[in-house]
């Protein structure tokens, strides 16, 4: 079982290993969110304010608000998903660490 995360990529949810007849469950993988400053430069990047995101997603400002200061991993994986989704969806691709720092690519019209 799994599900398919904003990325297109299939994450399960948990795993099963079958050691010498036990099974022993694996978490999941690490899930790569992107940062705050991810956050607060996509949202800058689309000229949107907090209340201009809100109204998209459908979350509430407060909830923005902690996942900009503090992660995504301070809000429900739900909503975590809703917001990548949502900013993803108006042309930001959020890009991983490599060496310089995390990123984001932004889709101009």
């Amino acid at each position: 079982m799994g599900h398919i995360d904003p990325y297109g990529l299939f994450q399960p949810t948990t795993a099963l290993v079958t050691r010498r007849s036990l099974l022993v469950k694996v978490p999941p993988p690490a899930r790569s969110w992107p940062t705050p400053a991810q956050l607060r430069a996509a949202r800058g990047a689309l000229g949107l304010s907090l209340p201009d995101v809100a109204r998209l997603t459908g979350l509430g400002l407060n909830t923005l608000k902690r996942a900009e200061q503090s992660g995504l991993a301070v809000v429900t994986p739900a909503n975590a998903d809703r917001i990548v989704s949502t900013l993803h969806g108006l042309g930001v691709t959020f890009l991983d660490d490599d060496g310089a720092g995390p990123g984001l690519r932004f889709k101009a019209d």
